[in-house]
């Protein structure tokens, strides 16, 4: 899966957008994600989609870890790098 960090970003913001209820968030890599005010039960949400969207595992411990919308497109870009494509393998 060919994903770049804009795209993660866009789909973050929308999913913020989404989650908090309000049109213009004003997003970007640098954000806290304290500066959103985001309550416990919003940042497992907000790390459920992304791991449904992206099909990728982020640990538990790691919804309080990530500090900046960075870290966690980061992580995810990471995450899709280590696992492997299978969609393009012929299976004979």
């Amino acid at each position: 899966m060919k994903v770049s960090k804009q795209t993660i970003l866009k789909k973050i913001v929308e999913l913020l957008q989404e989650i908090l209820e309000c049109e213009d968030l004003d997003v970007n890599s640098a954000t806290l994600l304290n500066t959103l005010g985001l309550n416990s039960f919003e940042r497992v949400d907000l790390i459920l989609s992304l791991e449904k969207e992206y099909r990728v595992v982020i640990p538990d411990k790691m919804v309080f870890v990530f500090q900046t919308v960075d870290d966690v497109m980061s992580f995810i870009l990471a995450s899709i790098v280590k696992k492997p494509d299978t969609r393009s393998k012929i299976i004979s």
